[in-house]
């Protein structure tokens, strides 16, 4: 059952990966004005060129957090087609699925109270994608899991499989 435990850790990685973006954005947003707001740091060109860059560069997290979900649903397609699996397994994998998803709804539940803080409006409108996967990350987790269902299951079988 390695892809069941494949669809809660892709949950369990989005989350953790998304609020650390999201955390570092900020940080590194406020880090940043606050520098360039002192007058010994902002006296040369470069420096402000450099905080600057800094800034469009934290602002492709979100982005970032896009490709590493992708990436992650292409390994769940690849590992789900390797390993093979014998039908009535299906069901200890739905069981997982659903624990899954239940999982994801309290970290879902989690990043809705961290998000909608009066202190993470300005670095909520940086991150989209971000707010979307997170804030319906049931769905993808379930989502993810009949995918890996489907294919782990449904893949035609050798004469010789022994399952």
């Amino acid at each position: 059952m390695a892809t069941a435990r494949d669809v809660v850790l892709i949950g369990v990685l989005l989350f953790a990966l998304g609020t650390g973006l999201f955390v570092v954005h900020y940080t590194s947003r406020t880090m940043f004005t606050e520098m360039l707001s002192i007058g010994a740091v902002n006296q040369t060109e470069s420096a402000v060129t450099i905080f600057s860059s800094m800034n469009s560069t934290i602002d492709r997290f979100d982005w970032f957090m896009f490709v590493f979900f992708m990436g992650l649903m292409i390994s769940l397609v690849v590992s789900s087609w390797f390993v093979p699996g014998h039908p009535v397994y299906a069901a200890v994998y739905m069981v997982v699925v659903v624990v899954g998803v239940v999982a994801a709804a309290v970290m879902s539940n989690a990043w809705e109270a961290v998000s909608q803080s009066s202190h993470f409006v300005s670095t909520l409108s940086s991150f989209p994608i971000t707010n979307h996967l997170l804030s319906y990350l049931p769905y993808y987790v379930a989502g993810a899991g009949m995918i890996g269902l489907v294919v782990m299951f449904a893949k035609p079988r050798d004469e010789g499989d022994t399952y």
